[in-house]
């Protein structure tokens, strides 16, 4: 999404406002991106349900979906269920999409032996690129998993969760997260940060979508607002005090910016 462009054009303006307009429209492209992508990443996990959940791969798919941000949506699901996940966007009866894998699952060589499904694919062992008629799409879903069962231990499918730094309440600034975010997109390569936060309190809890928790947590006198996705069954919370990973963001509403924690695990 956006002009890749335009990075270059801010380092060759000869003007500070001809630059500054530039540097404008990218942060505009990435709010709007990374809106998409986290709506995209909320309807694709609405859509799995408790057999999907079971199968040690995830293919999805949509006509509502835009291309360029399904690579980052796919590194995410891989995240949140540590499982190969692949995910398309469907136009004129052509899926479109990206997938991503975790160790232990050649992605680019499962392709291969159901490279009868696509029009075209490529990629490698964590990452792959792919296109193939909508009427594949099932076959691509059975071959996928057979492939998965064979190569693919429930051990290999347990989740470690890499922690860059413990970052405490107090330090959670918008100017931070801007920061952070200044280093999107996040993906294969670029994994998005996760910090911890020790002896949190949780103040509110409910559920919402049926299958995601909204949060009000605090630690010494800071209060924020979080969001787990995913993690509706560990519902209730309300009372506990525990440590939390979380990936801190910024929630616009109505033109203002709020923090919000996207809560990636906690110790319970």
């Amino acid at each position: 999404m956006g002009d890749s462009l335009m990075g270059l054009e801010i380092l060759m303006a000869e003007k500070q406002a001809e630059a500054h307009v530039l540097a404008n429209k990218i942060d505009a492209t990435n709010v709007r991106r990374r809106v998409l992508e986290q709506e995209i990443f909320e309807q694709a996990m609405a859509m799995i349900d408790d057999r999907m959940a079971e199968r040690r791969t995830l293919l999805l798919a949509s006509e509502n979906w835009h291309t360029g941000v399904l690579g980052i949506v796919a590194s995410r699901l891989v995240d949140r269920y540590h499982k190969p996940a692949m995910i398309a966007a469907i136009s004129d009866g052509i899926a479109v999409g990206s997938g991503r894998s975790i160790d232990g699952f050649d992605l680019h060589s499962a392709m291969k032996k159901v490279s009868h499904c696509f029009l075209r694919f490529g990629g490698h062992s964590h990452a792959a690129g792919f296109t193939l008629a909508v009427s594949q799409l099932e076959s691509l879903r059975k071959g996928l998993e057979k492939e998965a069962q064979a190569h693919l231990q429930p051990k290999d499918m347990i989740p470690t969760i890499h922690v860059d730094s413990e970052l405490s309440f107090k330090n959670i600034t918008l100017d931070v997260i801007h920061q952070i975010n200044a280093l999107a997109p996040f993906g294969e390569g670029n994994p998005e940060p996760v910090f911890m936060a020790r002896s949190v309190k949780v103040f509110g809890s409910r559920v919402v979508g049926e299958k995601h928790l909204k949060l009000r947590l605090g630690q010494g006198d800071q209060i924020l607002d979080a969001i787990a996705f995913g993690l509706g069954n560990r519902h209730p919370l309300k009372g506990i005090t525990t440590d939390f990973l979380f990936t801190p963001e910024i929630n616009r509403w109505k033109g203002t910016e709020n923090i919000q924690l996207k809560i990636i695990d906690l110790n319970r």
